[in-house]
């Protein structure tokens, strides 16, 4: 009992910790929160755990463990043998059946939602999420793209010329194989309001840009990403997780990254423009918006599905 008491100390600590993020990653932790179905904030996490006892998590470490499916994946300095012990181990700990992984729900965005985060920091900040139509690779690799294209310009425009805030960021995030575009910011100067403008003003420009951009510029863009997408692994660790999100999703050739990479090659120009031009109207009314206003203390709905 007293081991018991110690760890769920520290998980609760560690929950509490995270009201003491930084705005912008509390905000991205928030999107997560309402995308994922498996994805719980830190309330509702804290909430379930005062009820947690040792003999109530001793039943429901008995009912889980009935009946178990088990995925497995041995990589590095081994053989099939070494494989086939690690795998009768398995067998002859676990009663393994046949039983389907469970794989979590993402949130299909509708229509626009906007939510304004309590955040106890002078800071304003926004993450603003645009998710692609489908999890096929062809849109990984458009959001893949496109984010790569437009990120350096987004740093440059507003947190350089425009000196909107310290973290600014324009990225491609994906939950489950559910791409989109995303973007961040946390402004010392500005209300959130103002970088969901700049924002959007910032995305309309990025139109005329990808139409004017040369086709050298254009391939130079593509190639680089690609280089970044085929980097060597840095080590066992890092080919290990490579080698697992594929198996999790579906790549049995473990060849995803190939598969992505030959994706992106195949995006020509007039394609990506038609993509951010679906982008920049989904920019409108088909988004997920996190704000926290910081010392600006706009007068902001909470989450709601009104345009």
């Amino acid at each position: 009992p007293d081991r018991f008491d110690v760890l769920k100390t520290e998980l609760e600590n560690s929950l509490q910790d995270s009201f003491k993020n930084r705005p912008f990653q509390q905000g991205f932790d928030r999107l997560r929160n309402n995308l994922l179905s498996s994805s719980w904030p830190a309330d509702v996490q804290l909430a379930e755990l005062a009820t947690v006892t040792p003999e109530n998590l001793g039943l429901w470490r008995d009912t889980y463990f009935k009946q178990v499916g088990v995925e497995a994946l041995a990589v590095g300095n081994l053989d099939l043998i070494a494989a086939k012990r690690i795998q009768d181990q398995l067998a002859n700990s676990l009663a393994i059946a046949s039983i389907p992984a469970a794989a979590p729900i993402v949130t299909q965005i509708e229509a626009s939602m906007t939510e304004v985060m309590a955040i106890d920091h002078n800071d304003a900040s926004l993450v603003f999420y645009l998710q692609n139509i489908d999890d096929s690779i062809l849109e990984t690799a458009k959001s893949n793209l496109l984010g790569h294209i437009i990120a350096p310009e987004y740093f440059s425009k507003l947190r350089t010329e425009q000196q909107l805030g310290y973290v600014v960021s324009a990225f491609s995030p994906e939950f489950e194989q559910q791409s989109g575009i995303g973007f961040v910011i946390q402004s010392p100067s500005a209300p959130a309001s103002t970088l969901h403008e700049k924002t959007l003003e910032f995305l309309s420009n990025e139109v005329t840009r990808l139409a004017e951009m040369s086709p050298d510029n254009y391939a130079q863009n593509q190639e680089g990403l690609v280089a970044q997408v085929l980097e060597k692994d840095k080590n066992l660790g890092g080919r290990a997780w490579r080698y697992w999100s594929d198996l999790d999703e579906g790549y049995r050739d473990f060849d995803g990254n190939q598969q992505l990479a030959d994706a992106i090659l195949s995006i020509d120009q007039a394609s990506l423009q038609t993509y951010l031009d679906a982008m920049l109207i989904k920019a409108k009314n088909q988004y997920l918006l996190i704000m926290s206003e910081g010392r600006f203390k706009e007068a902001a709905p909470t989450l709601d599905n009104a345009s």
